[in-house]
């Protein structure tokens, strides 16, 4: 196991959401896209691409935006690097909107408990129907 996986793991969940949202938030903002190309010196060899904003194409690359990976990457592999920016967005707003709705079980839940602590028992299930009803 590597050293950073080891880190990982004893975080709380908060705080490696809060990590991927940053790195994801840092991500080059253009469409990310993969396509197969081929050698300018021989075109029956190919290879895939993966790029972001302006790769490495730019004039000056220190000002570079964006990226290029090349190489032998699989189809299957390829698209989910270039897919990554997307689906992570809407795992990330699931994972927010699943918290927010565990909040409110939680929320609905104590106001269940302390119908039941501190009321008699018709009370007490009427209450809670109320409570439950929304």
């Amino acid at each position: 196991m590597l050293q950073s996986d080891l880190k990982r793991q004893v975080l709380p969940m908060n705080n490696r959401i809060q990590e991927i949202t940053q790195r994801h938030v840092e991500i080059t903002r253009s469409p990310w896209r993969e396509y197969m190309q081929t050698y300018v010196d021989d075109p029956e060899s190919c290879y895939r691409s993966i790029e972001a904003g302006l790769g490495y194409y730019g004039v000056e690359l220190e000002k570079a935006v964006g990226f290029c990976i090349t190489g032998y990457i699989s189809p299957e592999d390829a698209t989910f690097i270039a897919n990554a920016p997307e689906d992570i967005a809407y795992l990330l707003s699931e994972i927010e909107r699943l918290q927010e709705e565990n909040k409110d079980m939680k929320d609905a839940i104590e106001k269940i408990e302390y119908e039941i602590d501190n009321s008699d028992m018709g009370t007490a299930i009427e209450n809670i129907i109320e409570i439950v009803k929304g």
